[in-house]
C-alpha cells in the first residue's frame, strides 16, 4: 500500500516537532559565530592599516636619524601653526606685503573677513578658523604668481588654505578673487 503525500507529511510532522528544539538551539548557537565572522572580515582593513603604521613606527625606532627627522618635522609643523593671538589686521598686513613682493599695487588689494572665526576639530586637535576674501588686480603674470604662491603655501601662514579661486585674464591684466582660511591655535 502506497502512502499519499498527505499521509507522508502527516507522519513527518511529529518527527519535525520532536527536532524543533534542537534545531532552534543549533541556530541560536550558530548566529554568534556568523556575527563574529562578519565582524572579523570588516576589521581586516583596519588591521592592515595598523600593521602598516606599526611597521613605519618600528622603522623610525630602528633609525635614530629618521627619528630626529620626524621630530624636526613635527616641531616645524607645530611652530608653523599661527598663534591664537593672531588678529585679522595681522593677516591684512601680511597680504599687503605679499602683494607688494609679487610686484602688484597694494592699493588694488581688497581684503575682507568672511564671518566670525569658527572652531573646528581636525583629528583630536581644535583649531580656530579665520575666513577671508581677497581681490587683487594687476599684471597677469604677477597676479598668477601670487595665486600660485598662496596655493603652494609659500606664505608666513603655513596653515593657509585656498578654498575658492577665480582668475579673469584681460589682455595683459588679470583680476583674481580668492577665498581662503587660516587655521590657528585655539585661545
Amino acid at each position: 500500500m502506497q502512502q499519499t503525500a498527505r499521509e507522508r507529511l502527516a507522519s513527518l510532522l511529529p518527527r519535525i516537532h520532536r527536532l524543533r528544539v534542537p534545531i532552534i538551539i543549533g541556530i541560536l548557537l550558530l548566529v554568534p559565530y556568523v556575527v563574529l565572522g562578519f565582524a572579523y572580515i570588516r576589521s581586516v582593513p583596519q588591521q592592515n592599516s595598523l600593521r602598516s603604521q606599526l611597521a613605519q613606527f618600528n622603522e623610525i625606532l630602528r633609525s635614530p636619524s629618521r627619528l630626529k627627522d620626524v621630530e624636526a618635522e613635527f616641531t616645524a609643523i607645530q611652530e608653523g601653526i599661527p598663534p591664537a593671538k593672531l588678529m585679522e589686521i595681522d593677516v591684512f598686513r601680511t597680504m599687503q606685503e605679499l602683494v607688494s613682493q609679487s610686484g602688484l599695487d597694494p592699493a588694488k588689494l581688497k581684503i575682507g573677513i568672511n564671518g566670525q572665526p569658527q572652531t573646528k576639530m581636525v583629528g583630536k586637535t581644535p583649531y580656530r578658523l579665520m575666513n577671508f576674501s581677497m581681490t587683487v588686480s594687476g599684471d597677469y603674470k604677477n597676479v598668477w604668481a601670487l595665486v600660485q604662491k598662496l596655493d603652494r603655501g609659500e606664505t608666513s601662514f603655513r596653515t593657509l588654505v585656498l578654498n575658492k579661486t577665480s582668475v579673469v585674464f584681460e589682455t595683459e591684466r588679470a583680476n583674481a578673487t580668492m577665498d581662503f582660511t587660516i587655521y590657528t591655535a585655539v585661545r
